[in-house]
């Protein structure tokens, strides 16, 4: 366990180091005077209060903040504008349900991220858990009303008057706002339709920036480098056997999904790999004491199984589409026809279940499509099922990948 804490304390360690991404951009003052230069693209997943900003790539950073600004933005992709809105900020978990129906408003001064430009512009703020929208067309900024709610007889309920909301204000021919739901996706599409719809031509979806696909599929290919050892744990006869390291072939496959958040630096991924270990040694057997002198036992550890890796990634974007990137997993293993037979001795064992253990890597992927990855496994503890006996089995892997899509 102190070896699987050490690897997950450096993972978060290694992906501390931070990686700046300035990019073309802007704000406008409080005296509404238009400042071009360079942000830090942070992909905010809540609403920022604050960004930081270069006049060129080689002048100081400066913090800008909601004080200071009316609105901020990166070319093509980001805006927000700074508003004074009322905002419900009632619980939508259960358990803190209001029991009021209607929204309880309160005037703030936000950081509004512009989701949809055109006859009507659509605005999203992000706080934890709390999603609210906003409208506006050919007036003020105003609040898409929605709430759950817990009735007198302990019901949840729905207060969705953002639908009185686009059927009254928001309307155009064979454009219904049903089964509109109070998401980014929904809304986003209902406004995009409404402002083609009233325009006849397409409007500014910011939402659309970031075409990267989401989800890949990876082959895998590699050397693994394993060696094992096996003894008696304190109290019984102080059999070891030491198995010297050892190359295989690795085989698998890894499918990979980007999480919106962050720029895509941050994915989950889901791997089955194939591995497997053959060892074959004559140990020296000095606790048979019925028999004078040396007696040498052959031993043999056949070990192969399927290696499920669920874990985290987190990519530095380089140059030319490459990048390199840090990962970590945790690993259930599944033997195959797996044992441990000694020569002569009863304690031959069935390998039918292991400890879960953790691995830690670095790589490096160029153009998008072809990988390199170096990967260093915990302990393992092959004998999980006997009691009596300790193992240790433990790898270090070079793995190949190409991605398929």
């Amino acid at each position: 366990m102190k070896k699987i804490a050490t690897a997950i304390l450096l993972f978060i360690g290694l992906n501390t180091i931070g990686q700046t991404k300035f990019e073309k951009g802007y704000y406008i003052d409080n005296q509404g005077i238009k400042i071009k230069g360079f942000i830090n693209n942070e992909d905010w997943l809540n609403n920022p209060k604050s960004f930081k900003f270069k006049s060129n790539l080689t002048s100081k950073t400066l913090l800008k903040n909601i004080e200071s600004i009316r609105e901020f933005g990166i070319h093509g992709k980001i805006k927000y504008v700074k508003v004074t809105v009322n905002i419900d900020r009632s619980s939508s978990k259960v358990g803190k349900l209001s029991s009021l129906r209607t929204s309880e408003f309160k005037e703030e001064k936000l950081l509004l991220k512009v989701l949809v430009e055109g006859s009507a512009n659509l605005y999203s703020y992000t706080e934890n858990d709390l999603n609210r929208y906003f409208y506006k067309k050919d007036e003020s900024i105003k609040p898409l009303e929605y709430k759950l709610y817990i009735t007198s007889s302990g019901s949840i309920a729905k207060n969705r008057n953002y639908l009185f909301e686009l059927k009254n204000k928001l309307t155009c021919k064979n454009l219904s706002s049903k089964g509109v739901n109070y998401t980014k996706s929904s809304l986003v599409k209902y406004f995009i339709n409404f402002n083609d719809c009233v325009e006849h031509k397409s409007t500014k979806n910011y939402t659309k920036s970031n075409n990267e696909k989401k989800l890949h599929l990876r082959s895998k290919i590699g050397i693994n480098f394993s060696k094992g050892r096996i003894s008696r744990i304190p109290g019984f006869n102080n059999d070891k056997m030491f198995f010297d390291s050892e190359t295989g072939l690795v085989f698998g496959a890894e499918i990979e999904f980007l999480l919106p958040i962050k720029n895509n630096k941050w994915a989950l991924f889901l791997e089955p790999i194939y591995r497997s270990y053959n060892a074959e040694k004559k140990l020296l057997d000095d606790f048979d004491l019925t028999t004078p002198g040396d007696i040498y036992k052959n031993t043999v550890l056949k070990y192969s199984s399927i290696e499920l890796s669920i874990g985290a990634k987190h990519y530095f974007y380089l140059k030319n589409k490459s990048n390199i990137f840090f990962n970590t997993a945790l690993i259930s293993d599944f033997p195959l026809r797996s044992s441990v037979y000694v020569e002569g001795k009863r304690n031959n064992f069935d390998i039918e279940k292991t400890e879960i253990n953790l691995m830690i890597g670095m790589g490096t992927s160029i153009y998008k499509k072809y990988s390199i990855e170096f990967r260093y496994y915990t302990n393992r503890d092959i004998l999980a099922t006997y009691s009596g006996w300790d193992s240790n089995f433990n790898s270090f892997s070079i793995l190949f990948g190409y991605q398929l899509f």
